[in-house]
């Protein structure tokens, strides 16, 4: 490789999946892609062994590596992730040891990748797929532009992200990291209601259900079980898991499937509401990640919406927020390219 050419890695570390893909780089310009390599995971041994094997197939120690991860990163520097069996902990140095480079590798969560996928695609002039747009344009100054990103999915990740230009004119940005998902829920309607203290019991909780309780995977496959066992107890009853019934609920197959997916989007929408007014992105919210790809159709029909724009007193604010689907599955894989070519590392 010549020495005027950079190698750098993007790596998205899932609670059960793991991808990573390398660039050559040149004066900053991205001019070829590796293929993306994936792998189960579900081990730091196993993760290592990944990332160090895949170094070894480009001959090559890289120069800039970010690594997103599916969890808390503390200080850019530690994460505890909860889905791999006892919880390993996985630091800084547990990757340099696998032979990412030392102080040129940026350890992140999984949406602050996604929060630099969305600058990558909005740079490229990637065109989002409308969900909602408001009927007058919001204004907003010219020196800063906000934006929301959520995500849906096997958890729910959410994040804001700023971006602007200084007096100078150079331009800046800012991802911003959030885990207000984890804050108590508070109930839609009755019948939800309901379902929160069953899940409290179910769970085995001192505290109510959080948002992300009710907004993942397994709160999906929750949600099914308990609207059966409150609500339809003559139903047949099917232990089904969260791709089942959302499957189901796609097809309209099943009544109880799709109020449950429906329950997971009118969660994901009254929360979206909650950060919508704290941070007032009028340039947008934006859905992303793979479960949202696949539910694209579902979300559309759904009552995320009207869940978002259903309030009292700021309706009027909530309206002027356009909401869009992200439907590039690569999202998180391009975020950490992009941060590799446009983040100065610490020496």
């Amino acid at each position: 490789m010549s020495k005027n050419l950079k190698l750098n890695i993007s790596i998205d570390v899932g609670g059960t999946n793991t991808r990573l893909q390398f660039e050559t780089v040149q004066n900053g310009q991205q001019v070829e892609t590796s293929e993306i390599f994936k792998a189960g995971i579900n081990s730091k041994q196993n993760l290592q062994d990944f990332i160090r094997s895949s170094i070894e197939k480009q001959k090559r120690v890289p120069d800039n590596c970010t690594i997103g991860f599916a969890g808390i990163v503390l200080n850019k520097n530690e994460v505890n992730i909860t889905r791999w069996k006892n919880r390993p902990k996985v630091t800084l140095q547990d990757l340099y040891n696998c032979g990412l480079p030392e102080y040129n590798t940026l350890m992140v969560n999984d949406m602050e990748l996604a929060g630099y996928g969305f600058l990558s695609l909005e740079e490229s002039g990637y065109k989002f797929t409308k969900l909602y747009e408001p009927p007058v344009k919001a204004q907003t100054k010219p020196d800063h532009s906000r934006y929301v990103l959520l995500a849906p999915g096997t958890g729910f990740g959410t994040i804001g992200v700023i971006t602007g230009r200084t007096k100078s004119g150079e331009k800046y940005y800012e991802v911003i990291p959030s885990e207000v998902q984890h804050v108590t829920v508070s109930p839609l309607d009755d019948k939800h209601e309901k379902l929160m203290k069953w899940m409290k019991n179910k769970m085995r909780i001192s505290n109510l259900p959080s948002w992300e309780d009710f907004v993942s995977g397994n709160g999906l496959e929750l949600t099914y079980q308990g609207l059966i066992e409150l609500f339809y107890p003559k139903c047949k009853r099917e232990k089904l898991n969260a791709e089942q019934i959302a499957e189901r609920a796609f097809r309209n197959k099943d009544k109880i499937c799709t109020e449950a997916l429906d329950i997971f989007y009118r969660s994901a929408g009254k929360l979206t509401q909650a950060i919508a007014l704290f941070f007032r992105p009028f340039n947008g919210i934006y859905l992303c990640g793979s479960t949202t790809t696949k539910n694209a159709e579902f979300i559309k029909q759904s009552g995320f919406l009207e869940e978002l724009q259903k309030s009292t007193d700021r309706e009027n604010i909530l309206k002027l927020l356009p909401v869009y689907i992200i439907e590039d599955k690569e999202i998180n894989i391009k975020g950490g390219l992009w941060a590799c070519r446009n983040i100065k590392f610490d020496k």
